[in-house]
């Protein structure tokens, strides 16, 4: 549980002073690691509230970083139950 609140907050730092790249790295690693890591979505939708612009190229889609976090934990989701066994 101690892991998990560390890794909040240092995904929590990484939302205001990294690249998008980073934080969704972190991300992935975590929500494969952690069980229902929601924290991830709703810091992606933190994101793009403060820096998301629309991006013609997706329609004028604000939410880029919530939807591809929103991909994210659907997949690490299907990873985890096909290689952890036990």
């Amino acid at each position: 549980m101690l892991t998990r609140i560390l890794i909040d907050f240092f995904l929590l730092y990484l939302t205001f002073f990294s690249p998008g790249f980073a934080f969704m790295l972190i991300g992935f690693i975590s929500a494969f690691n952690f069980e229902n890591y929601y924290e991830f979505l709703f810091l992606s939708f933190v994101v793009d509230i403060l820096f998301g612009v629309q991006v013609p190229s997706f329609y004028g889609f604000k939410f880029i970083f919530t939807a591809f976090s929103a991909v994210t934990l659907l997949i690490s989701g299907i990873i985890r139950e096909r290689v952890r066994t036990f």
